[in-house]
């Protein structure tokens, strides 16, 4: 099976969306999904692979906010 055909029967991916729905000014990122304006109005458009490549920047950003919150 192809690596497309095995995304393509993946399981769906769900909006991280926590309904804390806030941008923050100083980051431009939601402050409950950690995602940009423009993820999120694309969210429901994007492919599986795009929503996973966006899960992973959110885990990126995830952690730099908490290495930021420990120095």
């Amino acid at each position: 099976m192809s690596k497309a055909s095995e995304l393509s029967q993946a399981a769906p991916i769900m909006s991280p969306c926590r309904s804390i729905c806030k941008m923050s000014a100083a980051t431009g990122l939601c402050v409950g999904c950690m995602r940009t304006l423009d993820e999120i109005a694309a969210w429901g458009e994007m492919s599986h692979a795009q929503r996973a490549a966006v899960m992973r920047e959110i885990t990126q950003r995830k952690l730099a906010q908490s290495h930021e919150k420990t120095l």
